[in-house]
């Protein structure tokens, strides 16, 4: 039976990096069989964007950024790295697991991990921001408590990303804590060590278990970071879930993403998005429709601000959502029934036809009542945090931390093949730092 003929559909153009000619291009978006695609106009490189063109074009945007074309990685890198206020900072290579999910032992080495001098130095520089040290694994770092206090006397909030192992001992913990340290993602994947075996390369149930109790007498900010792998701990969600749920006096989020996954193309992620909506509806209970309608809620509520604020959108390096989620007795219900966020979407898009601030404002307040509603409907410190963090993360931090709801994060890493530099993909202002093109995923 002869193979179906594909046909491309155009969505837009853009501009990209390009792997192989290592500078800014001009490119397009493209739509093939239901998919989204990058396609570079300079040598014809192309890498998946997106594997559900309908949710694609739920979060897609108005131009809103300049980005020259001819740019090299460097310069792409000092462009963006002004734009932001969230810093994920590289800062050792090394690590005490051998993790065989791990990403960056499919990349290119990263050379020396800066020494103590060079962060201090490039903390000192940056205005208050959020900072979180990731690596290979950031407690490998005996001067991590000194980075720590470096960073908060410079007025940032640090957080780490870590395996959790070091956590087992209470005295590093406390070491932590008294440093100041306001927060953590704590990599687990699960509750049944076989599941901990594949992904991670050993058994850690017992270590991962102490390490959580030692978080929790410390009341440790902590968001379980959830890795999940096709055919493997799709079904370790909802118990995850649960656990963090029961100890909410210390776990206030979690974040998941897919496992990146090595082929002949470079990495790709095993989850897109919507995909990880579905696994979310699954495991919640909570209707599918209501995710997509928050997705489409926000991003109609970010080219409002875009609008209103009149402020170029700093980029991100992140795609990806913040839900927020009320708890009732031990399960996670929504913030705000389905079909009134639905018709808050449609009002909202009316108004955006008009694309001026004046005749924006005049059509939205030309319905007083559905303002009204909308206002009382949506929970004041879930719209003032992500209103307030289009100018400022740091004041925005406490009111994500401490609005009474739970936060699942759902995210997946951008690298230099895929970026859309047009289009921002996440409403917050935020990058990640310090991986050097030589280390950024290979097109997908």
């Amino acid at each position: 039976m002869p193979s179906k003929l594909l046909t491309s559909t155009a969505i837009t153009d853009t501009i990209s990096f390009c792997m192989r000619c290592k500078k800014t291009t001009e490119s397009q978006i493209l739509e093939e069989d239901g998919k989204v695609f990058l396609e570079k106009k300079c040598c014809g490189e192309r890498v998946l964007i997106d594997k559900d063109n309908s949710f694609f074009r739920i979060k897609s945007a108005e131009k809103n950024l300049e980005t020259p074309v001819g740019l090299t990685a460097r310069e792409l890198h000092n462009l963006l790295f002004h734009q932001t206020t969230f810093h994920l900072l590289y800062v050792t290579g090394k690590c005490n697991l051998a993790c065989p999910i791990c990403f960056l032992k499919n990349l290119s080495p990263v050379g020396e991990d800066p020494s103590t001098e060079e962060l201090e130095k490039f903390l000192k520089s940056l205005r208050p921001s959020i900072v979180v040290f990731e690596g290979a694994e950031p407690t490998m770092r005996e001067d991590l408590p000194l980075l720590i206090r470096t960073a908060k006397k410079t007025g940032h909030i640090v957080k780490i990303f870590t395996n959790g192992i070091k956590l087992e001992n209470e005295s590093y913990v406390r070491e932590l804590k008294k440093a100041g340290l306001d927060g953590l993602y704590f990599s687990i994947d699960g509750f049944d060590d076989r599941i901990i075996q594949e992904l991670r390369g050993r058994p850690l149930l017992h270590t991962y278990l102490k390490a959580l109790g030692n978080l929790k007498k410390y009341r440790m900010n902590t968001t379980l970071a959830i890795t999940i792998k096709k055919g493997l701990n799709e079904g370790e969600i909802p118990k995850l879930l649960n656990f963090a749920i029961r100890n909410r006096d210390f776990i206030k989020a979690a974040f998941i993403g897919g496992v990146w996954l090595p082929t002949a193309e470079g990495l790709v992620p095993s989850f897109t998005l919507p995909e990880i909506y579905d696994l979310l509806a699954n495991a919640t209970g909570i209707s599918l429709e209501y995710f997509t309608e928050l997705a489409r809620f926000r991003w109609n509520l970010y080219k409002l601000l875009s609008i209103l604020d009149g402020e170029n959108s700093k980029f991100s390096l992140l795609r990806g959502e913040t839900i927020y989620f009320k708890i009732k007795g031990e399960k996670l219900t929504p913030i705000i029934e389905v079909n009134e966020l639905s018709q808050i979407n449609s009002w909202i898009e009316s108004s955006l036809i008009e694309n001026k601030k004046f005749n924006v404002l005049r059509r939205i307040l030309s319905n007083p009542l559905l303002l009204f509603k909308t206002v009382k409907s949506l929970p004041l410190r879930v719209s003032s945090s992500f209103i307030l963090s289009r100018f400022n993360q740091v004041k925005a931090y406490p009111y994500h931390i401490n609005s009474g709801f739970f936060r699942i994060i759902i995210k997946s890493l951008i690298s230099y093949s895929n970026i859309d530099l047009l289009r921002p993909p996440a409403g917050e202002k935020e990058t990640f730092h310090l991986y050097p093109i030589e280390s950024t995923p290979l097109p997908q």
